[in-house]
């Protein structure tokens, strides 16, 4: 009987879990290259992730937009390592928070020798913005 009381418990947990919705992603998940560019639908809104910059001077941002909102969510101020070949993908879109909008998971390493991961989360997001960083790992390079 126990067994059947336990079985039954952990049966129930799984279905009343709470599944975080996620974003449909169009396209390259890899944003290292200067004008790519990721669709993401999410509760009916299409937003976009992108990279702009200058190879020549190094210069880098990773840009995030939802219908009229736009953010740059990452550029080279916020890094202590100069870009070279940098590994900014998205990891994961979707709901993290559950308040309805998109956050990120990404790879946001500046240079390929370099792993680093930022989560970001929509209910941090101050006024105008669209996100904000709940969680960075620290950057590790080799």
């Amino acid at each position: 009987m126990r067994k059947f009381i336990m079985l039954l418990l952990l049966f129930s947990c799984c279905i009343f879990a709470k599944e975080k919705p996620e974003a449909h992603i169009i396209g390259d998940t890899y944003l290292g290259i200067i004008g790519s560019s990721i669709t993401l639908e999410f509760n009916q809104a299409i937003c976009t992730l992108s990279s702009s910059g200058n190879e020549s001077t190094q210069e880098f941002k990773i840009n995030f937009s939802c219908g009229d909102m736009k953010q740059s969510i990452w550029h080279n101020d916020l890094s202590t390592v100069d870009v070279d070949e940098p590994r900014f993908e998205l990891l994961w879109a979707g709901d993290m928070d559950g308040d309805g909008k998109l956050d990120l998971k990404m790879d946001t390493s500046p240079k390929y020798s370099c792993t680093q991961q930022t989560t970001y989360l929509s209910s941090l997001a101050l006024d105008g913005l669209l996100v904000g960083v709940s969680e960075q790992s620290q950057l590790k390079c080799r």
